[in-house]
């Protein structure tokens, strides 16, 4: 296993308290697109869906020019970042 071992104790409540993170927001953009209710959470949440963790520093660049991870599309449905004081996002 590559996953170093502090994060073996704290990712799987990580990913739970995600998850329900993403429940709601499923929930939001159902009333927002006036879609039935569950409509996302049925596609995304699954036993065929697709969940994906990506843990990614953003260290803030020199020049405001720079990219740290590179020019992505994020295709799953939804993003959370977290924002903190630290700018690099």
């Amino acid at each position: 296993d590559q996953l170093p071992e502090i994060f073996r104790h704290v990712l799987p409540e990580y990913i739970l308290k995600e998850r329900q993170l993403i429940s709601y927001v499923h929930n939001i953009a159902d009333m927002a697109l006036e879609l039935d209710d569950n409509t996302f959470e049925k596609n995304y949440a699954n036993d065929n869906a697709i969940f994906m963790l990506r843990l990614a520093k953003y260290i803030p660049m020199k020049n405001e020019q720079q990219s740290a991870l590179g020019e992505h599309q994020d295709y799953l449905g939804f993003t959370l970042i977290q924002n903190d004081d630290v700018p690099g996002i």
